[in-house]
C-alpha cells in the first residue's frame, strides 16, 4: 500500500534447514511474517516508522529452540533533508521456547536508542543506530553499533 502519507510493505518467508546447524537445533520448517510500515504526518518533518515480524518455527519435540518469536522495532523521526531522518528507535524481541505455554514468552531484547536513516534510493536505505540495551539476555555490553541495510521504501 503507498498514499502520500502512509507506506505499508509485508512479506511472507518460509525457512528450511538446509544448513547443519539448522538441522542439529531441530528446524523442521519455519514461516515469518514480515512488514514494514512509515507514516509521515502532513504538513510536518515528523514520521513513525515501524519494523514488525511473527515467526513460528516447526520444531523436533526434543529442540530446545523457540517455536514462536515476535520482533517489534519502532522509530519516531524528524526528516532533516529530502533523504535524511534523525531516528529515536527502540526493538523489543519475545519469544516462546519450544513446548512451553502460550503465556510463557521469554523478552530477550529491548533497546534504546538514536540513528539516522539515509535514503539511497526509493527502495534501498542505510540506517546506522547506537542501541542501548535495556534488558538483553545475550549481551553483557552497555551498548553496541547495529547497521541495517534493508529494502524499505
Amino acid at each position: 500500500m503507498n498514499t502520500p502519507n502512509l507506506r505499508v510493505n509485508a512479506d511472507f518467508r518460509y525457512y528450511a534447514p538446509l544448513t547443519e546447524a539448522s538441522r542439529k537445533n531441530g528446524l523442521l520448517s519455519g514461516f515469518e511474517s514480515f512488514h514494514m510500515s512509515r507514516y509521515q504526518f502532513a504538513e510536518s518533518w515528523f514520521s513513525i516508522l515501524s519494523y514488525s515480524s511473527l515467526r513460528f518455527n516447526l520444531l523436533e519435540s526434543s529442540s530446545k529452540g523457540n517455536n514462536l518469536v515476535i520482533f517489534l522495532a519502532p522509530s519516531l523521526n524528524y526528516r532533516l533533508t529530502e533523504n535524511l531522518d534523525l531516528g529515536a528507535f527502540s526493538t523489543l524481541i519475545a519469544a516462546k521456547p519450544n513446548g512451553a505455554s502460550i503465556d510463557s514468552f521469554d523478552v530477550s531484547t529491548f533497546n534504546v536508542g538514536p540513528g539516522v536513516i539515509w535514503s539511497i534510493s526509493r527502495d534501498i536505505s542505510f540506517s546506522p543506530s547506537l542501541r542501548i540495551p535495556v534488558w538483553d539476555a545475550h549481551i553483557e555490553n552497555i551498548s553496541f553499533f547495529a547497521i541495517m541495510l534493508a529494502r524499505v521504501f
